[in-house]
């Protein structure tokens, strides 16, 4: 460890010798290749395509690749990897790597990515060989099967392998293969961070855990005809009066049975089950059963979003919130409510003056501001946003605060996203619920906007700009040509032109695995995290890790966002050759630091030129 007073130090002395070093640029220029015929974003990577080659740039590593190509080449992107099958190689590229990793096959090979919109493992099968490819890590895995490959089926991060004497699960987030026995007359089933095996003689579930990698087993009656319904942060299985609920984040399977079949009422991470009207609630991120108050002829109300992560149950003259996230009941208002269901938080209001957001993440009630007319109401994965005559009312699920904002331009957002912003005449505004409040941009006359998850971009025909809840800044960069085409996609945003592909990138130069709650991915206890920077070679990198916000701007250092009267810091390490400093951080598998948002930043100081403070990464603990 470093001591804080030696990092505050160096912070001081580091600042009187910096001239101007951000932790951009966000943006990068490249030349369109000569026919190019197209152009395409995907989670955190952008592709431009040409008869003979790939360009493939990565928003991790902010540089390019170039992979030549045959004619009868297929090129298929996903979120963090592309695979190009160019027979008799495939070659799969990694935006976490920057490289290329080559497998040459045999013609009966069968190459899979799983969903095309949602994938981060890749698998060939090929003779006695399953071969694994993991976006994070970037490397093919194999596995020898024995006798028959029984079955193969894919996640977004997991992998399952079936042969005559074992099934082997595969995480992308650790990159191997993990193997439990197989008896005969199984069924088998990847989804998307996990699988299931029932099996019969005995009866029992085996359940691969891709946050774990690790596999949990416990009998269950006709294992083997047991319905799956699989969610993201847990699955169930029922059959009859039985039912198993699996939470993929703590790897571990909860058993019940009841006198007669249960009824489950589930999101993606979260679950409310009756039991002839005996209510349960199920936080998968702390394997709780939380006994709930009985509804009588109420509804339960969960979000249907990517991560749902509360119940609301709605008795028709009281309300009362159950989180998924802490396993934590909050009592709310009493009354008649309508309600509008955001991810992580919603809005109920009474129709006579009296409303409020609860947030999944912090369990609280909060009120509207005071005299808000909501014209509309639209709740994203994080936020809620109120349309009032004057703007717009916008409420963070993060800080548990509202920030309003005067504006007459209208609203984009995407509910399945966590940006929102307020586009007008010269003008964009986006909220940003990390740090709880509304950030202004001007532009040139008619913005055009594009958003996607965590990032937007737009631009006014002769400059573009891009905001990221990554780095939780704007940047903008003047564009040559006219605009072709543009668009926003989870990390990674592209603006085209008759000469150049203009690329944005939300991440900043350090990241780690987790994405919650802009997106469906977890840093979960006894798990591992990624923390991972990017800088030239030689570098040392400073970490500092707290758990309470703040803000200072230390030009032109950049902003430090870990408070420094509470931080710990550490020496990480000099950045290897390859440009990349990674460091595994084992979280312990405490449940006192469920639902802590550890909040990261490095300071990066380079053999020769500018130090730096990073971007901030701020993973919510399940």
């Amino acid at each position: 460890m470093l001591p804080r007073l030696t990092l505050v130090t160096l912070l001081g002395c580091v600042s009187s010798l910096a001239a101007q070093n951000p932790d951009g640029p966000y943006w990068t220029e490249y030349p369109k290749p000569a026919n190019t015929t197209s152009v395409r974003a995907l989670g955190s990577l952008a592709i431009v395509e040409t008869p003979s080659a790939v360009h493939l740039y990565s928003g991790l590593l902010r540089r390019w690749t170039v992979q030549p190509i045959s004619a009868n080449a297929t090129v298929q992107a996903t979120n963090r990897y592309c695979l190009i099958q160019d027979l008799p190689q495939v070659h799969a590229w990694s935006a976490a790597t920057g490289t290329v990793e080559t497998l040459t096959v045999s013609p009966s090979a069968l190459v899979t990515i799983g969903s095309a919109s949602s994938s981060w493992a890749a698998a060939v099968a090929d003779g006695n060989t399953v071969h694994g490819f993991s976006g994070f890590k970037g490397q093919w895995v194999p596995q020898t099967i024995t006798g028959q490959l029984q079955s193969l089926s894919l996640g977004s991060h997991s992998i399952l392998a079936v042969d005559d004497t074992a099934c082997y699960g595969f995480s992308a987030f650790f990159g191997t293969w993990v193997p439990t026995a197989n008896r005969t007359g199984g069924t088998y089933s990847a989804f998307r961070s996990g699988a299931m095996v029932g099996l019969s003689g005995p009866d029992e579930l085996k359940m691969f855990s891709s946050y774990q990698n690790t596999w949990d087993v416990a009998a269950f009656p006709n294992a083997v005809s047991g319905a799956l319904n699989a969610q993201d942060g847990h699955a169930f299985v029922t059959h009859g009066n039985e039912l198993a609920l699996f939470s993929t984040m703590t790897g571990n399977i909860v058993r019940r049975s009841y006198s007669a079949p249960p009824t489950v009422y589930s999101g993606r991470n979260v679950a409310a089950v009756d039991a002839q009207g005996t209510l349960t609630g199920y936080a998968p991120g702390t394997d709780a059963m939380v006994p709930l108050p009985a509804l009588g002829t109420g509804n339960i109300l969960i979000p249907g979003g990517s991560l749902g992560s509360y119940a609301i149950l709605d008795s028709g003259s009281s309300l009362l919130a159950f989180s998924g996230l802490t396993g934590t009941v909050s009592p709310g208002p009493s009354g008649a409510f309508n309600a509008t269901l955001g991810d992580c938080a919603a809005y109920v209001s009474d129709g006579a003056g009296q409303a409020l957001a609860y947030s999944a993440l912090s369990g609280l009630w909060v009120p509207a501001p005071t005299g808000q007319q909501a014209l509309q109401v639209d709740g994203t994965y994080e936020s809620i946003l109120v349309s009032t005559p004057t703007g717009y009312d916008a409420y963070s699920a993060r800080t548990d605060q509202w920030a309003s904002l005067t504006s007459s331009g209208s609203l984009v957002i995407q509910t399945s996203g966590a940006l929102a912003a307020a586009v007008d005449a010269n003008s964009v505004d986006v909220f940003d619920p990390g740090l709880g409040r509304w950030e202004h941009q001007a532009t040139g006359p008619s913005p055009t906007w594009s958003v996607w998850r965590l990032t937007g971009i737009a631009h006014d025909g002769s400059t573009a700009y891009g905001y990221s809840l990554f780095h939780n800044t704007w940047e903008s960069i003047a564009l040559q040509g006219s605009v072709q085409s543009f668009r926003a996609n989870s990390s990674i945003g592209y603006v085209e032109t008759g000469s150049h592909v203009y690329v944005f990138t939300a991440n900043g130069s350090l990241s780690n695995q987790s994405r919650f709650p802009e997106f469906s991915r977890f840093a979960t206890r006894g798990g591992v995290l990624n923390h991972m920077q990017v800088g030239p070679a030689g570098a040392a990198v400073f970490g500092v890790f707290g758990t309470d916000p703040f803000e200072l701007d230390l030009p032109p250092l950049g902003t430090l966002r870990v408070d420094p009267a509470t931080y710990v810091s550490a020496v990480l390490g000099i950045i290897p050759s390859d440009g990349v400093l990674h460091t595994d951080l084992v979280i312990p598998n405490d449940l006192s630091l469920n639902g802590i948002v550890l909040r990261m930043q490095d300071l990066v100081v380079p053999v020769s030129g500018s130090p730096w403070i990073t971007n901030s990464s701020e993973p919510y603990i399940w």
